[in-house]
């Protein structure tokens, strides 16, 4: 009898502490943080205002940054001049 007494009142104890540890567990995913990244071997080809993708889709640049980084990595596929769809066909880099 005493040992199922202190079963129950073990199994009472812990169900009383659990929403005190619950939010813990639970909470711990909303504080992760979620982050954007730019993909530079993605792009096929760049231009002043944008870039063209390996599958010939043109996206203006995110930032000026990324534009900067992309010019002084890649000089050979960088235009300098805006993407004119009609004019600019050329081999892109990977392929």
């Amino acid at each position: 009898m005493k040992i199922t007494a202190k079963r129950i009142l073990v199994a009472a104890a812990l169900m009383a502490a659990a929403p005190l540890a619950l939010p813990a567990v639970v909470a711990s995913p909303a504080y992760a943080q979620v982050g954007i990244t730019f993909d530079l071997g993605n792009v096929g080809y760049g231009y002043r205002d944008g870039y063209v993708d390996r599958d010939r889709r043109y996206y203006r640049w995110r930032n000026a940054e990324d534009a900067r980084l992309y010019r002084s990595r890649y000089n050979d596929y960088y235009m300098y001049e805006n993407y004119d769809r009609n004019r600019h066909h050329q081999t892109y880099r990977g392929r």
